[in-house]
């Protein structure tokens, strides 16, 4: 048994994760090659530039969005890492790191930022998974009444977030935006503190031309 467990965490380390360009599938130069039980939604990706944070952190940058799908039957906490370039696959910039737990049988999309600034010159992305891991614990937050309704030229998405536990919580809670081919358009996110035994409601606007969507949530203090 525990050789079948350690067998499976080497597999999970060596997820390949595939970069792409805004508006474009893009060539990909892989760092690592390595097994199949995470599902990178390459075709999905997109590397875009603009705003990035919010309130006293925020500015310009370059980024990629990510889709990453966890087909096993358990959570998988994964973080990326990697570095953009240029049309000659030159690095350019390098990438902060971004951590997120998948649930078993779902998806998540991951964001990348080059806070820097923006770098005009970046075509492509070259992503790594620097650690991986089975996810050995349980969300402090829930989440119920999830819905996805177009409004006019644009999807939103809402739901509510409880908490159950004896702790007040802050939760980041994230959205993802897609438009008719099923790119990425946005992964807008924001900040909540919920107290214990208090149910919060949490909703997006996607952008004009967005189709589908979601929401999730990303970290968790209490």
């Amino acid at each position: 048994m525990a050789d079948r467990a350690g067998a499976l965490r080497l597999a999970l380390a060596v997820l390949v994760l595939l970069g792409a360009c805004e508006g474009k599938q893009l060539g990909f130069k892989p760092s690592h090659i390595g097994g199949s039980f995470l599902q990178v939604r390459h075709d999905t990706s997109v590397l875009l530039s603009g705003a990035v944070g919010s309130g006293q952190f925020e500015g310009t940058g370059t980024y990629v969005l990510v889709d990453v799908a966890n087909p096993l039957s358990v959570a998988v906490i994964a973080t990326l890492e990697g570095d953009l370039l240029d049309a000659n696959g030159t690095v350019v910039g390098a990438l902060n790191r971004d951590s997120l737990r998948i649930p078993a049988g779902a998806q998540r999309t991951f964001a990348l930022v080059h806070h820097a600034a923006q770098v005009a010159s970046a075509v492509s992305a070259d992503i790594r998974v620097s650690h991986a891991q089975l996810a050995n614990y349980e969300p402090t937050i829930g989440m119920s009444d999830a819905n996805v309704y177009e409004d006019n030229d644009r999807v939103v998405v809402a739901a509510n977030l409880h908490n159950d536990t004896d702790k007040e919580t802050i939760v980041v809670v994230i959205a993802g935006f897609y438009d008719a081919a099923g790119k990425i358009m946005k992964r807008p996110h924001t900040v909540l503190r919920i107290p214990s035994a208090v149910t919060s409601p949490a909703r997006f606007v996607g952008p004009p031309g967005s189709k589908t969507g979601y929401l999730f949530l990303g970290e968790q203090i209490y």
